[in-house]
């Protein structure tokens, strides 16, 4: 499976927003997980300082999975 870059994802949302009249640039964006069938809300977060792994600025998509109870 290739890797999306984020302007790959600039341009599937341009695509969408010319081609589609039922997509809604302003709608909440929502991530699937194929290998669980789940879908989670997605923000997006900006690491502004490095910790060493991480280099500063480096942007993420993260999903917020609600935490199973026991």
């Amino acid at each position: 499976m290739n890797s999306m870059t984020w302007n790959d994802l600039m341009h599937v949302i341009d695509e969408k927003e010319s081609n589609d009249e039922f997509f809604l640039a302003m709608e909440s964006v929502t991530v699937y997980d194929r290998s669980t069938g789940e879908f989670y809300p997605a923000d997006v977060i900006e690491f502004e300082e490095s910790d060493g792994i991480i280099d500063a600025g480096k942007l993420f998509i993260e999903i917020q999975t609600r935490e199973k109870r026991r």
